[in-house]
């Protein structure tokens, strides 16, 4: 190992001052320990033999006591530090079962592995102390990294927090609205007569005006989470009757499409025969939905999802009659039910520093059912189909401007005017099943908040 001279001194004993003899520090000479130093052996080190140190303490032990005789050597197992008060030497205390110069190791799990040194020999002794563990602790302390006085956070609890219903009925904000609506339909390809008069041909639709409409909407809205909105609305109305009369020249046919390229027809050819016919549209919309408001920096945008059933039943009548007398008739019944999903998005604007908002707002709804269609020609039963498969697309555009009036913190009404569009993708005409319709006008809405 070499004379214990300065060089030792400053890979041993980097801590200390060398101001003893040999380089060692203070209170360490040749002749042992001296006055005002203690020593005390480790546990299981007393009348062990001086041949040499046992496993893990630091060799040789003549250099860090000094050079002197066998008889003067301290005991195995014995580790000094000075006493910065006296410049003496103190012992350090072991745990049981470990010998000096033997760190303690730890594992992940933090136990402790018996008898596993860290310190090659003639390492430096103060290795064997683990600040994290304690210093003068006959027993291993762990120190907990992390402070937990049972408080409970936000951060920890937000997404873990159920609140109870009474609270939740307490804290949300209910809505309603009633909307009266002026609605006229339109349909493509829908004629209630097409007339051929030499080579010339025309047609005359059903003809329908703006009818009343209305629609309700019920809903709540939770602080903690999304609210949950309904709406029904309803139309049915009859449209006009319209009519040809025929002069023996031209000639007048109503005609009404079945099943898959089938079309039954009633024809006024003779002169004085007049062919009339009307049609009748009924549609029921029940909507389910849950919504979500995001406020914008100066807007406010509204998302919704939910369930949308629709029953749409149209009939169509044409007539024919000669003299007065009723001569031939032609019917068309249909019931359309169907279900789907219905996705929407509302936008709101405020103008300037006024209590009017712009508003404008989409929705498109896929929907899957069955129709039931009859027909009849003179009174006898052409086609009779129940349940068969359907899929319709819905389309709902609306813009208008509003005016807020706000009571309390979470009360206010408004009122609503603005225009209505509403296309139906296969929803079906008075002659055919398959065709399209619409609805256009204009809509008034009264509403509240609380």
């Amino acid at each position: 190992m070499g004379s214990p001279g300065s060089g030792l001194q400053s890979e041993r004993y980097p801590l200390f001052p060398a101001s003893g003899p040999n380089g060692l520090p203070a209170g360490l000479g040749n002749d042992g320990p001296t006055g005002g130093q203690s020593v005390v052996s480790a546990p299981g080190s007393a009348g062990a033999p001086a041949e040499g140190p046992p496993l893990g303490v630091q060799e040789p032990l003549e250099a860090q006591v000094g050079g002197g005789s066998s008889g003067s050597r301290p005991p195995p197992g014995v580790i000094f530090f000075p006493l910065p008060e006296e410049g003496g030497v103190a012992p350090v205390e072991t745990t049981p079962g470990y010998e000096a110069g033997q760190q303690l190791p730890q594992q992940d799990s933090g136990a402790v592995v018996p008898g596993t040194p860290l310190s090659p020999a003639g390492g430096n002794p103060l290795e064997c102390a683990d600040w994290e563990r304690g210093f003068r602790q006959s027993s291993l302390t762990v120190r907990p990294q992390v402070w937990d006085d049972g408080t409970e956070h936000d951060f920890e609890n937000k997404k873990k927090h159920y609140p109870p219903m009474s609270e939740i009925l307490a804290t949300g904000r209910y809505f309603g609205m009633a909307e009266w609506q002026a609605l006229k339909p339109y349909h493509l390809g829908n004629h209630a007569i097409a007339v051929q008069s030499g080579g010339s041909s025309s047609a005359i639709s059903h003809d329908f005006d703006f009818e009343a409409a209305h629609r309700l909407r019920l809903g709540f809205e939770s602080k903690y989470g999304p609210g949950i909105e309904f709406q029904y609305s309803q139309y049915d109305h009859l449209s006009d009757s319209v009519g040809f009369t025929s002069d023996g020249l031209a000639t007048g046919t109503s005609e009404v499409a079945f099943g898959t390229g089938n079309v039954t027809s009633l024809v006024a050819s003779g002169a004085g025969d007049l062919l009339t016919s009307r049609h009748d549209l009924e549609i029921h919309s029940l909507t389910a939905m849950f919504f979500k408001e995001v406020k914008l920096p100066i807007s406010r945008v509204n998302g919704t999802f939910g369930l949308r059933y629709v029953s749409v039943a149209q009939q169509m009548l044409s007539q024919r009659t000669s003299g007065g007398a009723l001569t031939g008739s032609l019917v068309n019944l249909q019931d359309l039910r169907a279900l789907g999903p219905t996705l929407g998005l509302e936008y709101y604007r405020p103008v300037g520093h006024t209590p009017l908002e712009l508003m404008g707002s989409f929705s498109g709804s896929l929907l899957f059912g069955n129709r039931d269609q009859y027909v009849s020609n003179a009174g006898v039963l052409d086609f009779n189909s129940i349940g068969n498969n359907e899929f319709l697309v819905l389309g709902d555009f609306y813009g208008g401007l509003q005016y807020v009036r706000h009571r309390a913190e979470k009360r206010s009404w408004y009122a609503r005017l603005g225009i209505q569009h509403q296309v139906w993708l296969g929803g079906g005409t008075g002659t055919d099943p398959g065709g399209d319709f619409g609805l256009r006008g204009v809509s008034f809405a009264v509403g509240w908040n609380r």
